[in-house]
């Protein structure tokens, strides 16, 4: 017997994704685009990096310097067009790994820049993240996503008159909240993974806040395990 395999489904998260995305990538502008963990954002960026290929995406990991940030995105993007002849020089200044990387995407011209996990950026590192921006704008669009904590700390930043960030919030076209999975949404993964039984659908619903375990109970329903 083969095993189940899980469906996505076009929920409003996911439709919301693609269309931001695409409007960012249309007027080479800058979003930022929030949601709480299990509301969709990962299933909406994987489901543009498969209809684009030439979309540059960026992840910033828990913990991660600036400068590894940006040497380790300019070695991405020259591996993807198979232009890399050295690794990069740890020594090399911040400023210079920004430059390079910068120099990469001008030549380059991804569609769209997608940063993923821009919260994990201390308030310094969001300054330099303006300072990339303002290198590439023109070229391309891009698109920062970040949990609701990221949009409090940017607020919050933003009263620091003395740091930059005022200038990198002011740059930025819009910002978009990812909304919570509605009933309606939940109905729609359950069908497309063969549930249709109203009365479990209600309770995948009442049981859940997030995606990760209206997925989760999809599988347990589906191996004849209890639910809960």
């Amino acid at each position: 017997m083969s095993k189940f395999q899980y469906k996505l489904a076009p929920i409003t998260a996911f439709q919301m994704i693609q269309e931001v995305i695409d409007e960012c990538r249309d007027e080479k502008s800058l979003i930022t685009v929030i949601g709480s963990s299990g509301h969709g954002k990962s299933i909406g960026i994987n489901g543009y990096l498969k209809r684009d290929s030439n979309c540059l995406y960026l992840e910033i990991k828990p913990g991660q310097l600036a400068k590894s940030f940006f040497l380790t995105s300019r070695d991405q993007l020259l591996d993807l067009k198979s232009k890399k002849t050295n690794p990069s020089n740890s020594y090399t200044s911040i400023h210079w790994s920004i430059e390079t990387l910068s120099y990469e995407i001008i030549d380059q011209k991804p569609t769209i820049i997608i940063i993923d996990e821009a919260g994990n950026f201390k308030q310094s590192g969001q300054s330099l993240l303006r300072h990339l921006w303002d290198n590439v704008k023109g070229t391309c669009g891009m698109a920062l996503f970040g949990p609701d904590k990221y949009k409090h700390d940017l607020v919050q930043w933003n009263r620091d008159l003395s740091s930059g960030i005022p200038e990198w919030v002011s740059r930025m076209d819009n910002m978009i909240d990812i909304p919570v999975p509605s009933e309606d949404d939940i109905e729609l993964i359950c069908k497309s993974n063969d549930i249709i039984d109203k009365k479990i659908i209600k309770f995948i619903f009442k049981e859940n806040i997030d995606l990760r375990g209206v997925h989760r109970m999809v599988l347990r329903y589906h191996a004849g395990k209890p639910l809960k």
